[in-house]
């Protein structure tokens, strides 16, 4: 694959992928890895649309360095836009791109809301 998404909780499984590949690389480059292709291994980027992030105060774990796309409403009633943006600055701090759309809890469904 070469990039993974999730929404709403599914943005769970697509951070642990994105953890698992970091692993993988990290070993294959250490030359320690058996597993030909590992799981994950040579994603390229991550979107992510309503994701809620781990309560306040909870680890995040260490940055994830790919480049990643964030989705998130202020009408979400799901998960807050703050939890979505906390996520998207803590987790990919140096390769984020966020766009706020006015959707709810949905991806962006209209062109306008990710025309930039």
């Amino acid at each position: 694959f070469d990039g993974v998404l999730g929404f709403s909780e599914g943005s769970s499984a697509a951070v642990a992928l994105c953890r698992l590949a970091g692993r993988a690389e990290e070993r294959a480059a250490a030359g320690t890895t058996a597993v030909e292709e590992p799981t994950g291994m040579g994603l390229r980027f991550v979107v992510l649309t309503g994701a809620p992030a781990p309560p306040e105060g909870a680890s995040m774990g260490a940055p994830i360095e790919l480049p990643s796309l964030h989705f998130f409403s202020q009408a979400d009633t799901c998960v807050p836009a703050a939890d979505s943006r906390r996520l998207a600055s803590k987790l990919f701090p140096r390769h984020c791109t966020v766009i706020e759309h006015d959707g709810g809890h949905a991806p962006p469904l209209r062109a306008e809301h990710v025309r930039r």
